[in-house]
């Protein structure tokens, strides 16, 4: 009975992580954050061609963007509904 339950995690341990690999290999690296510039509500940084803008809405709620050819769409969210405080 050990000996199957120790085969059964150990299958389910090698399908997680191939589902993990899997899934990890749309991801790219946006590289080495080149500028960072200070706003109002949060910071920007800028890697290569690439942004990251993190703004703090208030104590607890953080947002975090990315554009991945330097600019960022319409600000829109179906979570944060108010601006930043």
């Amino acid at each position: 009975m050990l000996v199957r339950a120790h085969r059964f995690a150990i299958v389910l341990l090698l399908s997680l992580l191939v589902c993990a690999w899997n899934g990890a290999q749309g991801w790219h690296h946006l590289g080495n954050v080149q500028h960072v510039e200070q706003q109002k509500d949060g910071v920007e940084l800028t890697a290569g061609s690439a942004k990251v803008r993190i703004t703090a809405f208030r104590d607890g709620i953080v947002r975090v963007r990315v554009a991945p050819n330097g600019n960022f769409p319409k600000d829109f969210s179906w979570a944060i509904i108010q601006s930043a405080e």
